[in-house]
């Protein structure tokens, strides 16, 4: 398992262990993805935003928006009321942006639970989304995600059947982003 150099440094650095910090004291059920969870399983990506797949159920994603309510600029309470399940993706633009998701790919927290791969960072417990589980969180059209993917196929071959490494992305219920899903609705 990477040590904590798999954790961006400097001032974000902190903030992000201070969310973190904040999302487990609370309980909050949230698995890291994105650019995070690829440098946790050694890919030489820049660390950019925090990408975490929530547990949709409302009463906990109130939890998770008072953790991130204790980031400097309280970008969060403009979410307040808010269903992030009506969304594909929610961003929230604090001194460090943080992506929210009830669903990857058709993928949930509750699919995604049992694979959870746990780092400890500076006494922060982090729950990363597993190898297998990340590659199902990129089974989308999204040109960005096709590094991630080429990593991933790699890294799991003699794990996953090779016709699995090869079949082609998933669109439907994806988190393609609004141009695909207009792009999809024309065609």
């Amino acid at each position: 398992m990477p040590d904590s150099d798999s954790m961006p440094v400097g001032d974000d650095n902190a903030l992000e262990l201070q969310l973190f910090r904040e999302l487990n004291r609370l309980g909050a059920r949230y698995i890291v993805v994105g650019s995070h969870a690829m440098r946790h399983h050694g890919a030489d990506v820049p660390p950019q935003e925090v990408a975490l797949l929530i547990d949709g159920d409302l009463e906990h994603q109130r939890v998770v928006l008072q953790a991130l309510d204790t980031m400097p600029e309280k970008a969060a309470q403009e979410l307040q009321g808010v269903d992030l399940r009506e969304y594909t993706e929610v961003h929230v633009a604090d001194r460090v942006l943080v992506k929210l998701a009830t669903n990857l790919c058709g993928i949930t927290y509750a699919d995604a639970a049992a694979e959870i791969e746990w780092e400890e960072v500076d006494g922060v417990r982090i729950p990363y989304a597993s190898l297998v589980m990340l590659w199902k969180t990129k089974q989308n059209h999204l040109e960005e995600d096709e590094t991630d993917r080429i990593f991933l196929r790699e890294k799991l071959k003699g794990i996953l059947p090779e016709e699995e490494l090869h079949s082609s992305p998933v669109t439907e219920g994806t988190s393609e982003g609004f141009l695909g899903q207009i792009w999809r609705k024309i065609f």
